[in-house]
């Protein structure tokens, strides 16, 4: 049987609105909110911050986008937001959908953030190529929605989601947290007997079998666990964090997705058969050049490491490089043909 694309609906404009958990008005984040834009749950803040206008999209670390550094406007980010299509139960966001795809890139986000961090991508791939990005709950158009703080159960609940969409060759992108999400998934489709990745991409995160050195953050209470995310992670501004309200909003998808990470120790098992490229940062501390060359063993396929100029979160400053190497990597998927999958 030939898996079909799932149901679709347009995202409507963002509108202002009210917020019953937990509530938030204007003045409860203080003079700093600048805008406050919601459509449903969802949550995007722009505040000025040393004179710029930032947004407050992605936690931990490079966590406020600058939308004046020619990564794109506050507005900008709304239209694109508000043109997108969910699906699936709203686990995936197409950015900006293609009439006829060839291939699909599955994009998993890392920590305290949503598919958001992924809707200017699509400018930067070949137009056969269409974007997918997974919205785990917790967040953005899910903010009313408890996080998941385990990776066995964001693997489990994203899968049927993304069933009915892999009747085109498809590839995994995976950044941090998203790389282990992503591996997983990978993993997951091919013990069930399902279609494997054309290729995996893992940015910024050491190897499963590779154990972390630093105690966990996820016990902490919220102002220890802050300030450890700050010194790790860094990109929380004071102003940021001075408000109270707003971190409290915040809090939990970060706790649930930090919780997963560090409560994540999977077994040794056999390598993937896909092909893996592992990406990073040069100045990434958290992810040396030898914890993206371990990435190897977990693959019997080819693999590759590059490295871009940058610290943990380099997509950002190099997002053209990124997707021009993304796009070389994945060439080959725009030949390739459907695939019929079995019920």
């Amino acid at each position: 049987m030939l898996v079909g694309r799932g149901p679709r609906r347009r995202l409507q404009p963002f509108r202002r609105g009210s917020v019953t958990k937990p509530p938030i008005t204007g003045s409860s984040i203080g003079s700093q909110a600048k805008d406050v834009k919601r459509r449903g749950g969802s949550l995007t803040l722009g505040l000025p911050v040393q004179g710029k206008t930032t947004m407050l999209r992605d936690l931990p670390g490079g966590c406020l986008e600058d939308c004046t550094a020619g990564r794109g406007s506050y507005s900008e980010g709304v239209r694109n937001m508000s043109s997108g299509t969910l699906t699936s139960g709203s686990w995936l966001l197409w950015p900006a959908p293609c009439a006829k795809p060839k291939a699909r890139l599955f994009c998993f986000p890392h920590a305290g953030v949503g598919a958001s961090v992924y809707r200017l991508w699509p400018r930067g791939l070949p137009d056969y190529l269409e974007v997918c990005a997974v919205q785990p709950p917790g967040r953005e158009s899910r903010l009313r929605e408890p996080a998941l703080a385990s990776i066995p159960e964001l693997v489990r609940s994203v899968l049927p989601a993304l069933m009915c969409h892999l009747d085109l060759p498809f590839a995994f992108f995976g950044h941090s947290m998203g790389a282990v999400v992503a591996t997983e998934v990978a993993r997951a489709l091919t013990e069930n007997g399902g279609p494997a990745p054309s290729h995996l991409i893992v940015s910024a995160r050491r190897p499963p079998h590779i154990p972390g050195l630093d105690s966990p953050l996820h016990p902490l209470p919220d102002s220890s666990f802050l300030a450890e995310i700050q010194r790790r992670y860094g990109g929380i501004p004071a102003e940021v964090m001075r408000h109270a309200d707003l971190m409290a909003l915040l809090l939990p998808c970060l706790r649930a997705d930090i919780r997963a990470l560090e409560t994540h120790r999977p077994p040794p098992r056999p390598p993937l058969t896909c092909p893996i490229s592992a990406f990073g940062g040069s100045d990434d501390r958290l992810t040396p050049r030898d914890h993206l060359d371990a990435w190897r063993q977990e693959t019997s396929s080819t693999f590759r490491v590059r490295v871009f100029s940058g610290g943990h979160f380099y997509l950002d400053a190099r997002r053209t490089e990124v997707l021009a190497d993304i796009a070389s990597i994945l060439a080959p998927l725009s030949r390739a043909r459907p695939r019929e999958i079995s019920a």
